[in-house]
């Protein structure tokens, strides 16, 4: 039975480790490439918007007794191909904020198979894995013994 408590003990281990890693790294993943896509075209929106912000800077300018206000740059097409750049890049701002939310979602999802794991960890005081082991460790001990019993309860004749 030694044997195959420790078998059982790594198998449920090693099952839990790969679980829990798997759902980090794939969220985790998705959320550092949404993370810099977001601020890559956040970057590139503040770009745009200088540089319509610099097309709509006017200058006043005194001249003997008169003031005059002029506009510095070229407003024409420049400013409306600017404008539309800006639109392109704040829907797709949104769209990634909307990606980032989904990615958060399964975050969550992630956590929430792992909540029983933490409960039993808050229950005891403990970290995670340390619960994980505890729950592991008891899994393995009681139910080979278990078995053996209730083989031998099985096989067992009740005389005639």
């Amino acid at each position: 039975m030694a044997p195959n408590r420790i078998g059982v003990y790594g198998f449920l281990s090693r099952a839990h480790i790969e679980h829990a890693l798997a759902g980090d790294l794939a969220v985790a993943g998705k959320a550092a490439d949404v993370e810099a896509r977001l601020d890559a075209t956040q970057a590139d929106l503040d770009d745009i918007k200088a540089r319509i912000a610099q097309l709509d800077q006017t200058r006043t300018v005194a001249t003997k007794g008169h003031t005059k206000t002029t506009t510095v740059g070229d407003q024409g097409p420049a400013r409306a191909n600017l404008v539309r750049e800006r639109e392109a890049a704040e829907t797709a701002l949104a769209d990634l904020r909307i990606e980032k939310a989904k990615v958060y979602g399964e975050r969550k999802a992630v956590e929430a198979d792992l909540g029983p794991v933490r409960y039993l960890a808050t229950l005891i005081g403990a970290t995670d894995e340390v619960a994980m082991r505890y729950s592991i460790l008891v899994v393995a001990l009681l139910l080979d013994p278990a078995a053996v019993l209730l083989l031998l309860a099985a096989t067992h004749r009740r005389p005639d």
